[in-house]
């Protein structure tokens, strides 16, 4: 009789090619078959890997004059997509009115999507963005996957819309990027106003006391 030792494959990924590794013990060769020839193909001792699944291989050794045929001997196991990430590129400091690009990549290539949390603040239509009003809104890029390809991880950019009034009827509007306006963030504007005429400035938010020590540094002219 003899017998065959299959050294371990390991989970694979979509795309990897490796080389399968048997010996028997009569030294007679080794040969190779896949179960699923659209999840792995086998040609000779080299496996691809096409799709994502559950495949077996099985290792064949037959024998001859001397040697019976060996038992086989198989390996089951999975192969999955590959992971992939996405960049999305800052969105800077914007103002009510602004409509702008939103821009960002997945490392797949797959096309990349975007999601507002607050429609009324900023609405985004394709990849195209509107900003309609003050507050905190959420900007979410977000890449599904397909077969060969997992789900991305979610990437998020806050965006705080503020709105400075300075005069009963002159608005400013500023907005700064909002990981959190409780650590210090600095709002910096420049407002002209006429030489002897008192300055009264108010800052509007729908965030109210959520602005903590945000500081305004007015610059006067």
């Amino acid at each position: 009789p003899q017998t065959i030792t299959f050294n371990p494959v390991g989970n694979k990924q979509i795309g990897d090619e490796f080389e399968l590794v048997a010996t028997s013990s009569s030294g007679l060769p080794v040969t190779f078959t896949s179960s699923n020839p659209n999840i792995l193909s086998i040609n000779g001792t080299t496996a691809t890997v096409h799709a994502a699944g559950e495949v077996t291989i099985t290792a064949k050794a037959a024998g001859n004059d001397v040697y019976l045929d060996a038992y086989d001997v198989t390996q089951v196991f999975s192969t999955s997509r590959l992971t992939q990430t996405i960049t999305f590129n800052a969105i800077g400091n914007k103002q009510i009115g602004d409509v702008f690009d939103l821009v960002a990549t997945s490392s797949s290539g797959l096309p990349v999507t975007f999601t507002s949390s607050n429609p009324n603040i900023v609405s985004i239509n394709g990849a195209t963005a509107t900003v309609l009003a003050a507050g905190e809104v959420t900007l979410t890029a977000k890449q599904e996957g397909n077969d060969v390809y997992l789900q991305a991880n979610d990437v998020t950019q806050n965006l705080l819309v503020i709105v400075l009034y300075v005069q009963p009827e002159e608005n400013f509007y500023i907005s700064e990027p909002y990981p959190n306006p409780n650590d210090g963030t600095c709002i910096n504007f420049n407002i002209k106003q006429p030489s002897g005429v008192s300055l009264n400035i108010y800052l509007n938010t729908l965030l109210g006391s959520e602005l903590g020590n945000t500081t305004l540094f007015a610059n006067g002219e």
